[in-house]
């Protein structure tokens, strides 16, 4: 019983483990320093950096929702993108990648470790 055991937790682990890679028209997410691998698709997104985040704080009452420069590589090609200011959307060859979000949120008073960022992006053709 314990190697039948051991056998589907094994089967089990590998099964998740892939078809992790986003499909085409599909959002997923990238934390900082991520990469991923367009499913059928000769196209690999690097999330590199982030630039400066000016988003309004929750706690604070500002006259525009301020913007988050987001740096990504795509197929080893810089770009950045932003959430409020243009570009919002990344033209690579046949391809446009546009910045759903970014999380977390800044909320007035703390900082936000590059570490944390995260962003939601959607890859059409």
């Amino acid at each position: 019983m314990k190697v039948n055991l051991l056998g589907i937790v094994i089967i089990l682990l590998f099964g998740c483990a892939s078809g992790t890679d986003p499909n085409l028209g599909d959002e997923f997410v990238l934390k900082y320093g991520q990469s991923t691998s367009i499913n059928d698709q000769n196209i690999s997104i690097t999330f590199t950096g982030v630039g400066a985040d000016s988003r309004c704080p929750t706690g604070v009452l500002c006259v525009w929702e301020g913007n988050v420069e987001i740096f990504l590589d795509i197929n080893s090609e810089s770009y950045s993108i932003n959430t409020s200011l243009d570009p919002r959307i990344i033209f690579h060859d046949d391809y446009q990648l546009e910045l759903i979000s970014v999380s977390p949120y800044p909320v007035y008073g703390d900082t936000i470790d590059i570490e944390d960022y995260e962003i939601r992006v959607v890859l059409i053709k």
